[in-house]
């Protein structure tokens, strides 16, 4: 398991570097933890992250793409998706 202790300035950037530290490559854009174990995220103070100028707070939008959709996209590749 990981926990991911969320704070007024975590953003994106940091929620999803977070979320990418305990998982491995298995094969192409499948990612996922060491074969045999399961991955469990602990979220902690959900609710305290910055809200920008447009009135949305990022992180938790990052969080939700991974929940709803399973994949995060690359930042290094735009146009690669990593499926967990």
């Amino acid at each position: 398991h990981d926990i991911i202790n969320m704070n007024y300035y975590m953003d994106c950037v940091a929620l999803q570097l977070a979320i990418e530290g305990p998982i491995d490559k298995r094969s192409g854009k499948i990612f996922g933890p060491p074969a045999g174990k399961t991955m469990t995220y602990y979220v902690d103070d959900v609710n305290l992250p910055w809200i920008e100028e447009f009135g949305t707070q990022n992180s938790l939008s990052l969080m939700r793409q991974v929940i709803d959709h399973k994949f995060v996209f690359d930042r290094a590749d735009l146009s690669l998706r990593k499926e967990l």
